[in-house]
């Protein structure tokens, strides 16, 4: 399994780097959160960081496939969801105009 890693924002800063890969055998399933401590080296996914899985918001334990973009970026304006909140149930939805900036181009979550 192979996993392309993204970190934007200040998360690219922090780590000096804007990508990474992930390889697995095949038979591993890895999480969100997995993929960061395998791409980062910094430990468990720090509280707040946001996750996308192919440019959709996912939680950190989202199960990823083969061939998956993984993106992390620094909570957006208004903060992190709250301990036990998704990013939608924070109202970070389309219908309060989120828009995820992705390789150049948008899309509404």
């Amino acid at each position: 399994m192979r996993v392309e890693v993204r970190y934007l924002a200040s998360l690219r800063e922090r780590l000096g780097r804007e990508r990474a890969v992930v390889e697995a055998p095949e038979a591993n399933r890895l999480t969100v959160a997995e993929v960061w401590e395998r791409a980062a080296g910094q430990g468990p996914l720090p509280a707040g960081v946001l996750c996308a899985v192919n440019m959709e918001y996912a939680t950190p334990d989202r199960e990823v496939r083969d061939g998956d973009e993984v993106a992390f970026f620094p909570p957006v304006t208004g903060g992190a969801p709250t301990r036990g909140e998704s990013a939608r149930a924070c109202g970070r939805t389309a219908e309060r105009g989120l828009r995820l900036r992705h390789g150049g181009r948008r899309r509404e979550c």
